[in-house]
């Protein structure tokens, strides 16, 4: 039977804010039906609370899923930066829905912002859930994303990509190459969290980072103070490497 009562955003809120989960559930899934303007206003006032109460929220989060894939862009790039929300406070709470932020990300039909947002979601899940997370099917996403034209996106994906490390550098081992190709990247904030990934599996693993020594040797004078610092720890960390080899290349 329809539910016959209004829909109100209102009460949508109060719900989430109560922890009557089953309610806000129902509740979102009539959602999905209004009006795209009524759409947008009840994942905006979601995402919203979001930021005051990430665990309430992400208790309703699978019910908010069906809004990554709405008609309108507008509402799926709002509940892509929902995740977001969630995930940098709640990560163990977004877990169940890390399939529907994959496909985000895999999409290339998406919008590039969704995408991005998905793909940082995904990275703070990482840093407690490496493994639910790290597949090799969402790297190769990652790497091929770092190929956009927008900075803003490529900054996302790079930043995922060190949280990824972060969790579980082995998962990166095998990468070194590609992200080592993707370090003169024009924007600062990309070159820095790249280097920072190299510099996460370099502390695991130091001999991986042996083919991407002139790529990092390269960054030693980048303008960016951090982006060296980076560059210099990770570096530091060849000590298996031939000394020699290494400061041929530094000298270069």
């Amino acid at each position: 039977m329809d539910d016959p009562s209004p829909l109100s955003v209102e009460q949508l809120i109060r719900s989430v804010a109560a922890g009557a989960s089953d309610d806000a559930a129902t509740t979102l899934r009539r959602f999905e039906a209004a009006a795209p303007a009524d759409r947008k206003d009840a994942v905006r006032a979601v995402r919203d609370l979001a930021a005051e109460q990430p665990k309430a929220v992400g208790a309703v989060l699978p019910a908010v899923t069906a809004f990554l894939t709405d008609d309108e862009r507008s509402i799926r790039l709002t509940t892509a930066k929902l995740f977001v929300a969630v995930a940098r406070e709640a990560p163990s709470t977004v877990v169940p829905c890390i399939e529907a932020l994959t496909d985000r990300l895999a999409d290339e039909a998406e919008f590039y912002y969704v995408r991005a947002r998905s793909a940082e979601a995904l990275g703070y899940v990482a840093l407690e859930h490496p493994d639910e997370v790290a597949s090799p099917e969402l790297l190769a996403d990652l790497q091929v994303g770092l190929s956009f034209d927008e900075a803003e996106v490529r900054e996302k994906l790079a930043k995922a990509m060190a949280y990824v490390a972060l969790g579980n550098p082995g998962r990166l081992r095998h990468q070194v190459d590609s992200i080592a190709e993707q370090l003169d990247d024009e924007n600062e904030l990309v070159r820095y969290h790249l280097c920072t990934t190299l510099a996460v599996v370099g502390c695991a693993f130091p001999d991986a980072l042996a083919d991407a020594t002139p790529a990092l040797a390269a960054r030693l004078d980048d303008e960016s103070p951090y982006v060296r610092g980076r560059a210099a720890e990770a570096v530091g960390l060849l000590a298996d490497v031939d000394r020699s080899d290494l400061f041929t290349v530094i000298a270069a």
